[in-house]
């Protein structure tokens, strides 16, 4: 399902089917809640997939292939930027592959493994690493000195997809997704709203 075709989907089901100027939730409220859902639905698939089958790999067609993403080597430390943000999924899944134009696949870096990649660097001199940092950053330790820029397989993050792109959810999971964001607008709507402070959940409205 295309990313405008969800959140077309997701205000259709919260007015109800029926589409007016005057709804109070927008396309904005939507897409602030989205990753949310679309995250949770996309890990519970995987988990499925998982006790039913035993596989633990994604769909190849929910990854995106980025090219020749050039290597900044001003810190002490080299790092690509992607350019667009990746899934941030348990391990680190959300990214596939790290691998230079030689054909040589790099290897993910866990934390404790960080610490210790001088010592890895040192057994392994043709074998290459990564970390991912923050949500468009890479640190990279490259198999040689004279790689110049790397390419990248991984999930797209639901705030970086263009309205055209797919979104990363199997089709068991699309109408999980969708529910989620449209309860989460409705359900608040559909109560008083707790105007007092105190230190209780019940509804109350403030009496003059």
């Amino acid at each position: 399902m295309r990313k405008n075709v969800f959140i077309e989907n997701i205000i259709i089901a919260i007015g109800g089917g029926v589409l007016t100027d005057e709804m109070a939730v927008q396309r904005v409220d939507v897409e602030a809640f989205a990753p949310a859902a679309v995250n949770y639905a996309l890990t519970a698939g995987r988990n499925t997939a998982i006790s039913q089958e035993g596989n633990r790999d994604l769909p190849s067609m929910f990854y995106g292939t980025f090219s020749n993403l050039p290597i900044d080597r001003t810190s002490s430390v080299a790092k690509v930027t992607l350019p667009k943000g990746y899934a941030p999924l348990y391990g680190n899944e959300g990214i596939r592959s790290v691998f230079d134009n030689c054909g040589n696949y790099y290897s993910p870096l866990m934390d404790a493994d960080r610490r210790s990649i001088k010592h890895y660097k040192g057994k392994l001199i043709d074998q290459g690493f990564y970390y991912p940092i923050g949500t468009r950053g890479v640190e990279v330790y490259p198999s040689s000195e004279l790689v110049e820029s790397l390419n990248g397989e991984y999930i797209v993050r639901f705030e970086d997809l263009d309205d055209e792109d797919e979104l990363p959810l199997a089709g068991d999971t699309e109408v999980m997704a969708i529910e989620m964001c449209a309860k989460w607008f409705i359900d608040p709507r559909s109560r008083p709203a707790d105007l007092l402070n105190n230190k209780s959940d019940e509804a109350n409205t403030i009496k003059k």
